[in-house]
């Protein structure tokens, strides 16, 4: 009788597929460290991207560490996913940026991990509806049956970082109209509007944000410069416009042309555009439940905090100071992480 293969076997041959679909130049060495098997940041992501649809569950990508190998991975997925089944640890629904998963966010999920259990939550894409990626509610609604099937019973505890922040608002004001209790409501650093002509402040010399790619964001995939005004004006006249549609439809049109840094800085521009209109047209919503408001400086030039008083009327406040995308540096997860882990148990920190 053949033998059935091990859980870890099973993951391994799964990730032995969606290696070969990713990186099609590149050998699969499961026992070799992530960082000397030749595979780049972004085709990494394209992985972890068709993973979670083999799995259907959603994945972090701090899940991926440079020295680990495809084995080491699959061995860890196996032990997480029976640790989710049993585990008593309290389980946080995190809703992410604009951008979706970002690296900067790992931090602050290791910060507290054993602590807190998070499910990092995904958001529509450009190639998804563009009605569903353009509207909060929307995009909520599509949230609510996942938590539904994660987390059956229970109060839900739900945690937003910048434009996820909103979401997770609008998402818990949904739950509750569904019947479900929100635990706890962990706003990080969620602005209600971005102000015109004031961007968002990037990190400094010795302020270090993890980044997801590099390289040159103009870059065509054979280097022609007349390609690359041709594709930059079908694509920068419609976003600058606010002709979303039209800037969409060219860059699903050149998928098959442009580099991926450009297909991934393009992408960058237009998911901001589509969820900035989102935020602008958001019907606020009150949610009466356990709020912890986390607030950067940089928070305070682009909207009054006290807008938040109404719409989280329990909520404490925690003012952390920094730059939006330094949120999560040491000193402000010192403060962050005891404060989240009382909401979420309901236990004074130590």
């Amino acid at each position: 009788m053949t033998q059935a293969p091990s859980p870890a076997d099973a993951m391994l041959d799964m990730l032995r597929g969606c290696w070969q679909a990713t990186f099609r130049d590149l050998p699969f060495e499961p026992d070799l460290p992530w960082a000397g098997s030749g595979a780049d940041s972004l085709r990494s992501l394209h992985f972890m991207l068709r993973l979670e649809e083999a799995l259907a569950r959603p994945l972090a990508l701090d899940l991926l560490e440079q020295d680990m190998t495809a084995r080491q991975l699959a061995e860890r997925l196996v032990r997480e996913e029976a640790q989710a089944t049993d585990d008593d640890t309290p389980l946080v629904f995190l809703l992410p940026g604009s951008l979706g998963d970002q690296p900067q966010l790992a931090a602050f999920r290791q910060h507290l991990a054993g602590t807190i259990r998070f499910e990092t939550m995904r958001f529509p894409d450009v190639g998804d509806d563009m009605s569903v990626i353009g509207d909060i509610p929307a995009t909520a609604r599509l949230l609510v049956p996942v938590v539904q099937q994660r987390q059956p019973d229970g109060p839900v505890h739900l945690a937003g970082y910048s434009f996820g922040g909103i979401v997770a608002v609008e998402l818990a004001h949904q739950l509750v109209v569904a019947g479900r209790r929100i635990g706890s409501l962990t706003l990080l650093d969620p602005f209600l509007r971005h102000r015109a002509f004031r961007a968002i402040e990037a990190a400094q010399d010795g302020e270090t944000v993890p980044r997801l790619v590099g390289g040159n964001p103009f870059a065509t995939a054979d280097g022609g410069r007349l390609a690359l005004l041709v594709d930059k004006a079908a694509f920068g006249i419609p976003l600058t416009l606010g002709a979303l549609g039209l800037a969409r439809r060219a860059l699903l049109r050149g998928a098959g042309r442009l580099s991926p840094e450009t297909l991934f800085w393009r992408r960058q521009r237009l998911i901001q555009r589509l969820r900035g209109r989102a935020l602008r047209r958001w019907q606020r919503q009150t949610i009466d439940a356990p709020a912890l408001l986390v607030l950067s400086d940089e928070a305070h030039r682009h909207f009054d905090a006290g807008e938040w008083d109404p719409l989280v009327p329990r909520r404490q406040r925690l003012d952390v100071g920094g730059k939006h995308v330094t949120l999560f540096r040491a000193e402000a997860l010192a403060r962050i992480a005891p404060a989240m882990t009382a909401m979420v148990t309901g236990r004074e920190p130590a």
